[in-house]
C-alpha cells in the first residue's frame, strides 16, 4: 500500500511540504501518478515506516529549529 503526501505528513507530525523535502533527500520513496505537473505523489508505506523509526533512533537529525511551531498543539491555547 502507500500513503499521500497527505497521509504521510499526518503520520510524521510534518507539513505536506516537509514530505516533499524528504522525498527529494532519498529519505521517502515516492512515485507520482499520472503524467501532468499536479498529480498526486504517492509514499511507499514502507519507506514511512522507515523514516519514522529513524527520526525516533535519531531524534537529533530532526529536531525543530527555533521558531517552528508544533503543529501537534492546540492554536486556540490551553
Amino acid at each position: 500500500m502507500a500513503s499521500t503526501t497527505h497521509q504521510a505528513a499526518q503520520r510524521l507530525g510534518v507539513t505536506e511540504r516537509q514530505v516533499q523535502r524528504y522525498v527529494h533527500a532519498g529519505l521517502l520513496e515516492a512515485r507520482q501518478f499520472g503524467d501532468h505537473v499536479t498529480a498526486p505523489w504517492m509514499i511507499t508505506d514502507e519507506s514511512l515506516e522507515q523514516l519514522i523509526a529513524l527520526r525516533a533512533a535519531e531524534p537529533h537529525r530532526f529536531r525543530r529549529r527555533a521558531g517552528q511551531v508544533d503543529a501537534s498543539l492546540d492554536s486556540k491555547g490551553a
